[in-house]
Parts: C-alpha cells; structure tokens; sequence
C-alpha cells in the first residue's frame, strides 16, 4: 500500500504541475501571437482536470502518512526537512491554483491580476516538484541520490502534463464555433500550431527520459556519485517491467512522431490516436515509478 501510494501521489501531483505548466505557457503563446488576451478558451475544463490531480494525490498521500495529523507534524520543519518543504509547496499550489482557477473561472479579476497569481502558482508548482526529487536524494540510498532523480521528475511532469493538456484542449476546440462568437475564431488556427508543437516538445522529452535509461543501464551499480546510475535487479519480472515500459515509451513517441508528419494521416493533435499516445505514455510512467521505488526497497529503503 506504502508503494502504491507514493506512486499515486508523486505521479498525480506532478502531472497537475506539468498540466498548469502547459496551459499557461498556452495561453502566454496564444496571447502573444494574436496580440490580445484570450479568456473564453475551453482552458476552463484542463482547470477542472487538474483540481481533480491535485485531490486525488492529496487523498493518496494521506494514505502514507496515515493522519492528517502527521501532515501538521511534518509542516512544523520546513526549516531543515524537504518533506516538511514538499507539504508547504503543496499546499500553496493549491490554494493558489485554486484562487487562480476561480477568478478565471467567473472573470471577477483583471487579466493581469490572474496573470500574477498564475505565474506564482507555477513558481509553487516547479517547488513543490523540486521538494518531492529531495525528498528522495538520500545518501543512504545511492540510487537515488543521483541527478537523474530531479531530471526524471521534471520531465515526468512536463511530459504527462503536456500530452494531457495536448488531448484535452483538442478535444474540445474542434466543437467550438469559429464565427468569432466564442472571441476565438481567429486563434482556432493558431491553437492547433501550437499544440503541434507541444507534441514536438513532448517527443524531446521523451528522448530525455530514453536518455536518462541509457545512461542508467551503461553504469549500472558501482560507486555513489555516478550522475545517471541505477541498480539492475536480476529478478526476471522487475526486467520484463523495464523492457515493457520502454516499449511503451517508444511506441508513445512514435504515435507523437506519426501525428506530427504532415500529410501522415495521423490527424494533428486531434484523434484516437492522442489519447492512446496519452495512455500509452502514461502507463510507461507507472511502471517506471514503480521500479524506482523498487529500486530503492532493494538498497535497504
């Protein structure tokens, strides 16, 4: 149950992050491409989607610590204690993406107001992610403390956030009017350039993570120290765990790739095809959280 949680909880809660991340950097580029702040888009529901990641990775990480109470204790250190730092950049991520998704929600603040309160609750957001690596650089534990931990963390975030806002803002602008009536008839062209490019963005991130296991499996064990290293379990099920997930990692990549290609028929960023990218990806990330905290029981976690 301990595993499962952590899972749930590091997982639901850095895809939230990575989901705000997009979604502003969406807006920002839409804004500054067509010269004007654009409110009515169907960004709203991506709001909802993450308020739910966030509640979801709340709940699982009070199945770890097993009472609220022990969240209060943890708090009291955030001094010297990155645990007691993860909890506090929680915390105010959501009560500022959650004061943010309100004011955009009933646009009952300037756009500049929402602007300030969105780019603080992306500061606490990259913190908060930030705090959940530290957690786990452990001396005791070697494979780890190692830099690959904040890399893949981040990129996790970025990744799975992205493809979700990719898959959610598609789905939802092809049902939009393009008259002008909606005041996006003029970004509709736009907004599929840019979620092109956010497929684009999520293939370079997979490569990232490709790398990172490359580099992994060249130094396999040894010294602490080593940027990249990770320890290779010789039981057979943990093997096949990785070879599965690296299937799944590619063949996300390639469906990413396909859809990207033009004239591929792959559909642009719309289609079946970005959901199953989405699923596929995301069931890779499973795993692959999974074996890291396998990895750590096997060095005495």
């Amino acid at each position: 149950m301990k595993e499962r949680s952590l899972v749930a909880f590091t997982l639901l809660t850095q895809t939230a992050v990575g989901a705000f991340v997009t979604l502003e950097a969406l807006y920002f580029g839409l804004a500054f491409l067509a010269g004007t702040a654009y409110d009515d888009m169907p960004g709203n529901k991506v709001l909802l989607a993450i308020g739910l990641l966030v509640g979801l990775g709340l709940l699982a990480s009070f199945f770890h610590l097993g009472t609220l109470a022990n969240a209060w204790r943890a708090l009291s250190n955030i001094s010297s204690s990155w645990l007691s730092r993860e909890i506090f950049f929680m915390l105010l991520f959501v009560f500022l993406g959650a004061l943010y998704a309100g004011l955009q929600w009933l646009k009952i603040a300037p756009v500049g107001v929402r602007n300030v309160l969105a780019g603080l609750a992306v500061l606490s957001g990259l913190s908060l992610v930030f705090s959940i690596s530290r957690v786990y650089s452990l001396r005791t534990i070697p494979v780890w403390n190692t830099l690959a931990t904040p890399v893949s963390f981040f990129t996790t975030a970025f990744l799975l956030g992205a493809l979700l806002v990719r898959l959610m803002m598609a789905l939802a602008w092809p049902a939009l009017p393009k008259d002008g009536s909606l005041g996006i008839g003029d970004v509709f062209p736009l907004a599929f350039w840019i979620l092109e490019w956010i497929g684009l963005v999520c293939i370079a991130l997979i490569g990232v993570e490709l790398l990172i296991i490359l580099l992994g499996r060249a130094k396999p064990g040894g010294r602490s120290g080593q940027p990249f290293q990770v320890v290779r379990n010789p039981v057979r099920p943990t093997e096949s765990l990785f070879w599965l997930r690296l299937v799944l990692l590619v063949a996300g990549a390639g469906i990413l790739l396909f859809q990207s290609l033009p004239g591929a028929g792959g559909g642009g960023p719309k289609g079946p095809l970005a959901g199953l990218a989405f699923i596929l990806v995301l069931a890779s990330e499973i795993i692959a959280r999974f074996l890291f905290y396998e990895a750590g029981i096997n060095q005495g976690l």
